[in-house]
């Protein structure tokens, strides 16, 4: 396991499984959740065994942000990143001047992924997309 695991937030299912094939070919083990609570839940359940969470903004249940701030409690190392299609609001977003937090704009490429997991989780030289 090269980059351990990380959560993946996303109401949208293909999407979501993009996600979560690009960062199982990365090295990581992806855990994937389709709404805040699923994601809460999955998150309970082994609050240290995550490396970071992966979030859309936007979630049918509650904002992204909002998800964040409660993983946070129980975890405040834990790295973030946040997605969304609209790059405006990402850019307003006071979370991002928290430590081992970053933002990527959708769409994105799995090498753009890649590297910002890289530079969120301290790692210089990224697994390489296949």
């Amino acid at each position: 396991m090269i980059g351990g695991r990380i959560l993946v937030v996303e109401d949208e299912p293909a999407l979501l499984r993009i996600l979560v094939r690009y960062l199982t070919r990365l090295g990581f083990v992806a855990v994937a959740a389709s709404c805040g609570r699923d994601a809460i839940e999955a998150f309970d359940g082994d609050q240290t065994g995550f490396s970071a969470v992966l979030t859309d903004l936007l979630l049918p249940d509650m904002r992204g942000e909002d998800l964040v701030v409660r993983l946070r409690k129980s975890n405040p190392a834990i790295a973030v990143l946040l997605t969304s299609g609209s790059p405006s609001a990402l850019e307003s977003l006071p979370l991002l001047c928290e430590a081992r937090v970053a933002s990527l704009a959708k769409p994105f490429t799995a090498k753009m992924l890649a590297d910002a997991l890289g530079q969120l989780l301290d790692r210089p030289n990224p697994p390489q997309p296949i």
